[in-house]
């Protein structure tokens, strides 16, 4: 039992071996036929190769009808007048079947094959005949209105294979439960395109039937094309439903309508008659220059006959710049006194203007209605009433309002105390229109005497009237007051509408002792020491130039100049700190005076010689005049400043030129003077 079944395996392992050997030795396909299609009348090649062909290996060739044999090796049968095999080598394995002159009965499936390959491989060869015509579209123009049902066919004669319809809504393919296939006996294909209810969206649409033989290289696809013709109603829209334009501008009103077949648009106004100035244009309306009696409502209305019309409405909106009403005159005379006055402005415009009042030449605005508590010659004046809209610049109208009444006296009661020896002034100001015809003033002494004054009621009372703007002011004058003018003195205006007063209370005061008591001792003690001062200084200065070596001064050999007088006049300048005097150094006395260029001041060296005794009496109180003299126009400025303290004491600016003479033995000194 062991020994059989070694065998078995034995014989199974030497016949695979077999097998491998065998396939090893077999051919085998190197390019095997392929599906072809060609067509009626052309050439067309059918190609076979194989590698590993041994010497007794023959390719064979078979076709339609029911694989007739056509070649054997390079042998074709004489049946095939128009067959051959090309590219033959057996060395290479090359057995090509052509086929000239493609009629249909070559059209079928082809074998190439040898015994030593194994299994053999078919091709089929298509013979295309393309149709005479394009698709035929029935009917081929069709008119439907919108929510009708539309059905058309396409057909296409002839071509084999027959062509294959298909329905494309402009490149999209149509749904295919919409279409139905057929084929007729003649060969005609038929394909039905049925549409329920077509839409106004399918109006223009293109419809397109494509018969295709499924070789476009060799033969294009053939397409008819149909469009659609939706019939529907006029749908109008307004480009611009509101249109808001200035006065005296070109206007253009416009709608859009949609409509199958296309309609004439027809205009009117709702809110009064179409301006005849208006010009219609296809689906606009043209206003070359709009006025306001152009606003109001415009509609654009379409109707083509299927189905409802329709239409759409335009507001126009004309804009113009705000105009015043004459609600108010140029001049509005108001009694003084009135309560309750108002003016009131009235505007047209659109937009609506704002209104407001101002008074002119100013920013500052009020209400409309303008209304015054109470009229009085504060409230008269020129007013603007100013009209705003957006869009365009301001309406101004003024008026003038011109307050008529009794004279008004500004100011209350008022107590003034002045005093005695003093000039005393009461002004008295009216407004008045018309112009006060009289301003009088009268006078009751602290003893209840009253007196109507008049210009020579007492010694130094002087009386005056002037004329203003506002009306007139009445002046009152007394100089010198004396005690005895103390007491009330009333102001008193009068006009045709009537009379207004004022009063004003007089105290007159004694002398001011106390005042001029300081005064007296201030200056005294100023004048005290300013003597102190001087001698102090005079001293000083005395001292020092006594130790100063006197006699010749050395002076460098130059001859350019001249030498230096041993008498020198020495030119002090005081300076003036807070009313102290004090010398100050001068500026170039240890320098040599030929090394700066000193030139001598004529007036310097003319002045009189004073020795120390005599400074000393020059700035004492006995000498004032002549100090004055020296001076000059410093001491009328510093007398103005303060007559009492710095009577002697000037600018330093103006002082600066002047020069106070001093002597001195020997080395000649100057101090500046502020």
């Amino acid at each position: 039992m062991a020994t059989g079944h070694r065998m078995f395996y034995l014989l199974q392992l030497l016949l695979s071996i077999y097998i491998i050997i065998l396939r090893v030795d077999a051919a085998t396909y190197r390019a095997a036929p392929q599906p072809t299609a060609a067509l009626l009348g052309q050439t067309v090649k059918l190609r076979c190769s194989f590698d590993d062909l041994q010497i007794e290996d023959v390719v064979n060739w078979f076709g339609p009808p029911d694989f007739q044999h056509i070649s054997k090796g390079r042998n074709v049968h004489k049946r095939y007048t128009r067959y051959s095999v090309v590219d033959s080598n057996a060395d290479f394995g090359e057995f090509n079947l052509e086929i000239r002159d493609v009629q249909l009965e070559d059209d079928g499936v082809y074998r190439c094959s040898t015994f030593s390959a194994g299994e053999a491989v078919d091709a089929s060869l298509t013979v295309i005949v393309p149709p005479a015509e394009p698709p035929e579209i029935i009917p081929n123009r069709r008119s439907v209105a919108v929510g009708q049902s539309l059905h058309i066919t396409c057909r296409s004669r002839g071509g084999l294979p027959p062509p294959k319809l298909t329905w494309n809504n402009g490149t999209v393919s149509v749904d295919h439960t919409f279409v139905q296939s057929r084929t007729l006996d003649n060969g005609e294909v038929i394909q039905d395109l049925k549409i329920p209810a077509v839409a106004k969206w399918d109006n223009g649409v293109n419809m397109s039937c494509k018969a295709d033989q499924g070789f476009p290289n060799l033969v294009k696809p053939r397409v008819a094309s149909l469009v659609l013709d939706v019939k529907y109603s006029p749908t109008v829209y307004a480009v611009q439903t509101l249109w808001s334009v200035k006065e005296g501008t070109f206007t253009n009103l416009t709608c859009f309508v949609d409509s199958n077949p296309r309609t004439i648009v027809r205009w009117k106004k709702l809110d009064g008659p179409l301006p005849i100035k208006g010009r219609e244009s296809n689906w606009s309306f043209l206003l070359t220059k709009v006025s306001r009696s152009d606003t109001g409502i415009y509609q654009c209305q379409a109707d083509n006959g299927v189905g409802p019309a329709d239409s759409a409405t335009i507001s126009l909106d004309v804009l113009y710049p705000p105009t015043i009403q004459k609600t108010f005159d140029e001049k509005v005379n108001v009694l003084f006194g009135k309560s309750d006055f108002s003016l009131e402005c009235k505007a047209e415009g659109n937009p609506k203007p704002h209104i407001r009042w101002r008074r002119t030449n100013t920013n500052l605005y009020f209400n409309n209605p303008l209304s015054f508590s109470r009229s009085d010659y504060q409230t008269e004046g020129e007013y603007e009433c100013v009209a705003e809209s957006v869009g365009f610049s301001a309406t101004v109208k003024r008026t003038v309002v011109d307050v008529i009444g009794r004279p008004a006296i500004l100011g209350g009661p008022d107590t003034l105390r002045t005093s005695q020896g003093s000039s005393l002034t009461l002004l008295c100001e009216v407004n008045a229109d018309p112009l006060p015809e009289s301003i009088t003033w009268s006078w009751r002494s602290i003893n209840g005497q009253e007196v109507v004054l008049s210009g020579n009621t007492f010694s130094g009372l002087d009386l005056t009237r002037r004329t203003t703007d506002m009306g007139a002011d009445g002046i009152l004058v007394i100089d010198p007051v004396s005690t005895s003018n103390a007491g009330e003195y009333t102001c008193t205006a009068q006009n045709m509408f009537g009379t207004d007063s004022r009063g004003f209370n007089v105290l007159v005061e004694g002398p001011p002792v106390f005042v001029i008591a300081v005064v007296t001792g201030v200056l005294v003690v100023s004048i005290f020491l300013t003597v102190v001062a001087g001698i102090c200084i005079a001293r000083k200065w005395g001292c020092v130039c006594c130790k100063m070596k006197t006699g010749d001064v050395h002076v460098p050999d130059d001859n350019k100049h001249p030498p230096l007088p041993k008498q020198t006049t020495v030119i002090m300048e005081l300076e003036d700190f807070a009313g102290n005097i004090r010398p100050e150094r001068p500026h170039w006395a240890e320098k040599d005076p030929y090394a700066i260029n000193i030139s001598y001041h004529h007036s310097a060296m003319q002045n009189p010689v004073h020795a120390d005794t005599e400074r000393r009496k020059l700035y004492s109180d006995e000498n004032r005049p002549q100090r004055k003299q020296i001076h000059g126009s410093a001491y009328n400025r510093g007398a103005h400043h303060n007559p009492v303290i710095h009577s002697h004491v000037g600018n330093y600016r103006q002082t600066k030129e002047k020069r106070l003479p001093v002597q001195h033995d020997g080395w000649a000194d100057a101090v500046d003077l502020f």
